[in-house]
């Protein structure tokens, strides 16, 4: 990485109380610019200028690199989510404006922020990428993974906490307890949601509970878990189905039902495991339809995201870590659908070891997070011979296609985006980086430590 130097207004947005930027890293405003400097710093050819996004957008936003009044490129940054890590292509005619020595400035068109040069993880600041780095993805997922709590947290809390558990190596916890420290106190968790308003022991939807499973590993006593045990009664319906209130989706299988059992294991709360096991059941009635898999399910009974790989990954995933969490072997049905689902993920899978965004279209381009999800899941249920051990070589093989998507030292692109606005926006094929999919191919990689 090459640093720039900057002038320009960082904010941590804790004095106003009512948000704050990513792990409350000091970030700048781009709406109103902010100045790099050339002047003192030797260039080498870059190839990318990289920013990490701080807050959440949901809005259509281009980011703007200028000379003067001389626009130089306009990227496009919309709905962009904090973690994301946006990475400008250089054309020769940039380069050749950098070479002078020229202060460029960087604007957008929406209120976007992205973290500033510091100490906690510097390589989340703004800075220049050569395309020179030796890939260290486990590395980055240590030292760079840090991203928006949630769901996104979760699978990279997931990621560490299983590579710790795997190889002993206390650096993986550090850096997990590292994260957390950004969103814990004693007595809650504090952070700011995906709407970007501030949570202290708050949830607002069911894919916020999925860090709660890692902070119950580590601080079984925590007010948080009690807190979100709160607010997944509060959307329990009077069948035991819990929802956001309206459709059945595949990420409860993994946000929800996995630190459900945990939760209950830990505890020995029947009531719990049971609810867990019912969200598995629920979802498996309503989501697996005739030999394939939806995200959705409407209470009317209408699905969408037929074959996502990103909601196969949740639902098979989340399938797979909730049955390990009971402590139990499946039941000759549950190891039937175990059986069916990795019929279904192989025969989509791509000879490159990949599956595409929505697995059986051709059209589409691979979606690096849910194969990592995908392949873990498969991995993790060979492991314990519960479906056939040949399909490990799939996870192997998914393992060793990652290698040609990490870019800048090992953050993992082509990824499918954040899912925020609807399924002909999944379909358009375009990809993110983002640290949510290298804690999935964290779990990957523990996962296949373990079958050794």
């Amino acid at each position: 990485m090459i640093f720039p130097v900057l002038n320009g207004e960082s904010s941590t947005f804790t004095t106003e109380g009512e948000y704050r930027a990513l792990a409350g890293l000091p970030s700048y405003g781009l709406i109103k610019g902010i100045q790099i400097d050339w002047k003192s710093i030797e260039v080498s050819n870059p190839d990318y200028l990289c920013l990490t996004v701080s807050r959440d957008v949901r809005e259509d936003n281009t980011i703007f690199l200028w000379a003067g009044k001389e626009c130089l490129l306009e990227y496009p940054a919309d709905y962009v989510s904090a973690g994301q890590r946006l990475r400008i292509s250089l054309s020769e005619s940039v380069l050749e404006k950098i070479e002078t020595g020229e202060s460029l400035r960087l604007t957008s068109s929406a209120r976007l922020w992205v973290v500033a040069e510091n100490d906690r993880y510097p390589r989340l600041g703004i800075g220049f990428t050569d395309g020179n780095e030796v890939n260290d993805s486990l590395g980055r997922l240590k030292d760079s993974a840090i991203t928006q709590f949630g769901w996104m947290h979760g699978c990279v809390l997931d990621g560490l906490y299983e590579l710790y558990a795997q190889t002993g190596d206390k650096s993986y916890l550090e850096a997990l307890k590292k994260q957390l420290r950004a969103y814990l106190t004693a007595e809650a968790v504090n952070y700011e949601s995906p709407r970007n308003k501030i949570a202290i022991n708050e949830f607002e939807s069911i894919e916020l509970t999925l860090p709660i499973a890692v902070i119950a590993k580590l601080y079984p006593e925590h007010p948080s878990i009690d807190a979100a045990l709160e607010y997944l009664e509060s959307r329990t319906s009077e069948s035991g189905l819990i929802t956001d209130g309206w459709s059945t989706t595949a990420e409860g299988c993994y946000t929800i039902a996995y630190p459900l059992m945990l939760i209950g294991k830990q505890r020995n709360d029947g009531a719990l495991m049971r609810s867990a096991l019912k969200q598995l059941q629920f979802r498996r009635e309503a989501l697996w339809v005739e030999e394939s898999l939806y995200l959705r399910r409407s209470p009317k009974g209408s699905h969408s995201f037929q074959h996502w790989a990103r909601g196969i990954c949740w639902y098979f995933l989340g399938t797979v870590r909730t049955l390990i969490a009971s402590g139990q072997e499946p039941t000759k049905e549950q190891m039937t659908h175990l059986q069916e689902l990795a019929r279904y993920v192989a025969m989509w899978q791509d000879e490159s070891g990949l599956w595409r965004n929505f697995i059986t279209d051709a059209g589409q381009l691979f979606d690096t997070s849910g194969s990592s999800g995908i392949a873990a899941a498969l991995a993790l249920a060979a492991n314990r011979g519960w479906i056939d051990a040949a399909y490990l070589q799939n996870a192997k093989t998914c393992h060793v296609a990652m290698d040609d998507y990490f870019v800048d030292g090992g953050f993992l692109n082509s990824v499918a985006p954040n899912n925020k606005r609807g399924e002909k926006e999944q379909r358009a094929n375009n990809r993110t980086c983002e640290p949510f999919a290298l804690g999935l191919y964290g779990q990957l990689h523990a996962a296949l430590l373990e079958s050794q």
